[in-house]
Order: C-alpha cells, then structure tokens, then sequence
C-alpha cells in the first residue's frame, strides 16, 4: 500500500509490487513479461494476473489453449508503438518519494536501468473493447477468477527492467547520511542484487527471483528485460445492470453479435490441447459482440485525476 501510494504520483503509471511474472505463466511469456495487448487483473499484492493478449492469434503460445467465445485478436501490425530508455543502467538510477515530514516513503533501485514501450493509437481500440468486453468477464469468471464489475485492465505500456530494488518506509525515514545502496549478489544467493544496508527501512526487496525455466545451464539466470515496474492502460467497467445480468447467467440477453472487418476473427472450432492437437468444439462462430454503449465504460488507467490528488511534490 505504501509503495503503491508514494509511486503513484511520479506518473510513471501503476506501480507493481511484484514486477516478476508469474512462475505458472508459459515460458514464452515469463520471458517477455507483461506486454501492450495484455488483458488481465490487477491483484491485492500488487502483481498483474494475465489472461490473454488481443495482440495475438489464438494459437500463439503465450495464448492458454482455452480463450473468450468467439476470440477476436487485433494483429500486431495495427498497433502504432514508441520505445524509449527511461534510465541507463547505473546504481544511482533510483526512483524515489520521501515525505517531508518522515512519516512514510519508497524507493525504486534500477540497477540495470529501464526501458518502456507504448502504444501510441490506444484510443483506436476504444471500440474493439467495447465490442469484446463482456465475453472477456464472462472468460474471466469461467476461469474462476474474483472480480468485480470494474476489473479488467488492458495494458497499453509498460516500464521494465532487467532487474530491481524496492524499499518502503513508516514512520521511519532514513536520516540524510544513513546509507542505503544495492549492489551485485553472491552467485550463491540466487538474487542479482541485494541491499547494502535497509536504512531503517520497513520492507526491503530485490528481483528477479531464480526461474528455472529462464536459467542457464550454467545457473545464470537469463539476461532479460522482463520485469515490469509500472504498467498503464485502459481499465474496463461493466454497468450494474449488464454486471448483474452475467451473475445471473443471463449472458444470452446481452450477448449480440455482428460481424466486423477492422479485426481479425478466431473461430473457435478448434481448440489447443498440450500434445499441440486440435480438438474440435461444435457450434463455434466467428464474430463479435455488439457496441453495448454506456453499459460498457473504457477509462485510462491509472487515471490522471486519481494521480494528481496523491501528488503531493
């Protein structure tokens, strides 16, 4: 909660307090890490829970083998992207916001520096949401996934690093000459970095963590820009009445469907099993749900009025 509410205002965008994929994801995408195109849930702790991406043909392997009814996937090619390097790859490369009064604080190491990526058309995929929204509620439910009606993110760009160092303060902030620096790991420690001294700090950590599937023979662990520090996006609402309605089961009263030429359908007529066969589902159609209008809100996230009101610099 600290660390999230003293990132917050540097308008980086929303900060994750486990920026490491998740272990269980496919290897292709712990590989990358979060991407423009992904669609999930932001959780509790702080970590993006990935669903899909809409960036991707179904068949694609960060894609799991059962995706939303009728899934639609905008290629690549559609999508206008900027990369820039945000900060070089130094030890003083440091993210921070302390208060004035001590009560509370953070602090963001980049030792291997960051980068970010963003995708500069976001609003074209206004509608593309729209159209697809709920049959991405409805797959998130049937993943057994607790949400509520406002939460769905779809990522639009993101800030990573190879590696990381976050600390938080309470009540405690570090005095001006106590020392509080990251530096290189032991081997043996399994982290790439560790810190020097917490400071008085009340949680100190540093990432990646070992991923077996991302380690070298030699037990190096990849060298790779994965770790997501700040992810931005479009945070995706149902109305109470269309919320209320998919609780119910009473999806059929609000899923139309109308065929588009701005996207590219997947039937879903086949699916993906691990031995990479097909099998095949009855009754599939290629095509999506209509515009459901204000009963689908698309909003930036995090949102700048929310930003401004914890900026306190």
């Amino acid at each position: 909660k600290i660390y999230a509410e003293k990132m917050f205002p540097l308008n980086y965008g929303f900060p994750l307090w486990f920026p490491q994929p998740n272990r269980y994801l496919p290897l292709e995408y712990r590989r990358k890490g979060i991407s423009v195109g992904d669609v999930g849930i932001i959780t509790h702790n702080g970590s993006f829970d990935f669903l899909f991406n809409i960036s991707l043909p179904a068949e694609h392997p960060i894609n799991p083998n059962d995706l939303p009814d009728d899934f639609v996937y905008i290629p690549e090619s559609k999508l206008r992207k900027a990369f820039q390097n945000s900060f070089n790859p130094s030890a003083l490369s440091v993210v921070s916001n302390l208060d004035i009064n001590g009560d509370k604080g953070a602090i963001l190491s980049l030792p291997d520096g960051a980068s970010e990526e963003d995708l500069i058309n976001e609003w074209d995929l206004k509608e593309f949401i729209s159209k697809n929204a709920l049959a991405w509620y409805k797959y998130a439910r049937h993943c057994g996934i607790e949400l509520g009606r406002r939460s769905l993110y779809l990522v639009t760009g993101h800030m990573k690093s190879k590696s990381w160092g976050i600390a938080t303060f309470s009540k405690t902030v570090p005095e001006r000459n106590s020392v509080l620096s990251i530096s290189k790991s032991s081997p043996t420690n399994g982290f790439p970095f560790a810190w020097k001294k917490s400071g008085g700090a009340t949680s100190v950590r540093t990432g990646p963590s070992p991923d077996p599937g991302l380690t070298s023979e030699n037990g190096i662990q990849t060298d790779t820009e994965n770790q997501c520090l700040f992810l931005r996006g479009f945070q995706i609402s149902l109305s109470e009445n269309i919320w209320n309605k998919m609780r119910s089961l009473q999806v059929t009263d609000v899923l139309a469907h109308e065929s588009s030429q701005d996207v590219c359908h997947e039937p879903r007529n086949s699916i993906k099993e691990p031995n990479g066969k097909d099998r095949t589902r009855s009754g599939a159609k290629s095509s999506c749900s209509k515009d459901l209008g204000n009963d689908i809100n698309v909003t930036p996230f995090p949102a700048k009025n929310i930003v401004s009101a914890f900026n306190l610099l």
